[in-house]
């Protein structure tokens, strides 16, 4: 209906009704103050004094602090939710999942919190029977993670996730890259140790049908490889077998400190508690 500077009065039965029409174009609905009103992050603070076409424009503070103007109507549709940072924040996460979910970093903070939270990861066992978990600040967030690490050094060594104690958790203070030989010469005693020392285990073997049985010392030398040495408990028996082997990797730790492998104190303990 197209009216222009018109005044019309309907007689009704029991009032007059006068329809005061004092522009050109449609019919204006009904105003609804929107004033207090929140769409999304943005809370309308009131009616602004310009105009977008023959759309009135309302005055919104968004949650992030910003101050916006838009119509009525985006946001009653929910066409306009926030002064833009809602985009912002989609394009950054989209952008860093991109950018950095093929780094070698974010492949490390991935195998970290399934060593501590997936089932079915095989190391899964050795850490949810101590306890040890990601902090509350790094577990879902890579970034955060990251800011405090650092990347991993520029070079061709193979870089991983050492915790310092293996008491504790993967949290601040605790942690560092360590090259992957290092780590091994750090590992805690495993859950399937019979000795209850890190390092040094009961062997059985079955030879002709005859059972042999020893004490053997393990450890890991400056370049990752593993070294063994078999005490014989059917040449001096059980204990004293056992207390060799333990003095012998003892012996090995001791000198492999000296030329700088890094052995922590913490080395093989068993979390209490």
């Amino acid at each position: 209906m197209r009216v222009q500077g018109l005044c019309c009065l309907y007689l009704l039965t029991d009032a007059i009704v006068v329809v005061n029409y004092n522009f050109i174009g449609d019919i204006m609905p009904a105003f609804i103050d929107k004033t207090g009103n929140t769409y999304g992050k943005l809370k309308v603070i009131g009616l602004a004094n310009s105009k977008r076409g023959r759309d009135l424009l309302w005055v919104c503070q968004c949650s992030c602090g910003n101050v916006i103007e838009t119509t009525g109507g985006r946001l009653q549709s929910g066409n306009t939710k926030s002064c833009g940072c809602n985009k912002t924040e989609v394009l950054l996460k989209r952008n860093t999942k991109h950018s950095l979910s093929k780094t070698s970093e974010y492949m490390s903070w991935k195998d970290m919190k399934k060593r501590c939270y997936n089932k079915a990861n095989k190391r899964y066992p050795n850490y949810s029977a101590k306890g040890i978990i990601v902090c509350d600040e790094w577990k879902n967030d890579f970034l955060a993670f990251l800011n405090y690490m650092g990347n991993k050094p520029d070079d061709s060594n193979c870089w991983t996730i050492g915790r310092i104690d293996n008491n504790k958790s993967y949290e601040p203070g605790n942690v560092r890259w360590e090259l992957l030989e290092q780590q091994a010469r750090n590992h805690s005693k495993q859950s399937n140790n019979t000795s209850g020392i890190t390092g040094v285990m009961f062997r059985v073997k079955i030879i002709n049908g005859r059972e042999y049985s020893s004490w053997v010392a393990a450890w890991n030398e400056l370049d990752g490889k593993k070294k063994t040495k078999e005490f014989s408990v059917n040449k001096f028996g059980f204990d004293a077998a056992k207390q060799m082997a333990v003095d012998y990797r003892n012996k090995a730790i001791e000198d492999l400190n000296n030329k700088g492998a890094g052995y922590e104190p913490s080395h093989g303990t068993t979390k209490e508690g």
